[in-house]
């Protein structure tokens, strides 16, 4: 039943054909919008996207998906969480790593995952934080008869059993500081740029064993080690 421009009031019978073509129609309309959907999930990242596919996780984190996985599981529960939180928890790991992996800037991964720079900065900012918290005890100095006794063949035959770790220091790249005192601070001389160094140290067997606090760039490694 309708109402005309001229306020006739006029009964409309469909018939069983009519029914049967809006029917059809719907389930086309249905059977697209499920098909956008998944198109869509396709080009959102997320551990429901990447799980079957491994290249893609090894390319965006440098590990597998078992591995990432587990790490997530730790660290899950002290993710915080509200009704105005924009990405899950996974999204903000993931999101997460890929900074660390490709050191991909802000902009391109809010892009990416829809969301403004500061609150891409603040997931990336909680989520290393917490990952510190839940992992910094993981990283210990072995004892030295262990080390002898897992001695790879290579450093036995030159070195014998005296190399207990080997240590490095290395840089990482950061944006220029507004302040000049920590412009100086960071600036370094080798790698012309605004860096953080560490110190790290590995055993012959290839564990990290300590990891030294970030220096400015502008300290020598030999000031480091010291």
């Amino acid at each position: 039943m309708y109402e005309d421009s001229t306020g006739t009031e006029t009964q409309t019978e469909l018939t069983s054909d009519d029914i049967e073509q809006m029917a059809q129609q719907l389930k086309f309309s249905n059977k697209k919008i499920d098909e956008l959907t998944r198109r869509i999930n396709k080009t959102i990242l997320s551990f429901e996207s990447l799980e079957r596919d491994n290249p893609k996780w090894l390319y965006y984190t440098g590990l597998n998906f078992s591995v990432l996985k587990s790490v997530f599981d730790r660290i899950k529960p002290f993710i915080p969480s509200s009704s105005v939180t924009v990405l899950d928890p996974s999204q903000q790991y993931l999101l997460t790593l890929m900074k660390m992996r490709l050191n991909l800037d802000f902009k391109y991964l809010a892009y990416q995952f829809g969301i403004s720079q500061s609150t891409c900065s603040t997931y990336f900012n909680t989520i290393i934080s917490i990952m510190y918290q839940r992992f910094k005890n993981s990283i210990k100095w072995p004892d030295r008869e262990i080390i002898k006794k897992n001695m790879p063949s290579c450093f036995r035959e030159v070195f014998h059993d005296k190399t207990t770790i080997i240590i490095d220091c290395f840089e990482v790249f950061i944006q220029k500081p507004a302040s000049y005192l920590t412009q100086q601070q960071t600036w370094s001389n080798y790698k012309h740029h605004n860096t953080v160094k560490f110190l790290i140290g590995i055993t012959p067997q290839g564990c990290i064993s300590y990891i030294s606090k970030a220096w400015g760039g502008r300290a020598s490694d030999k000031q480091i080690v010291e």
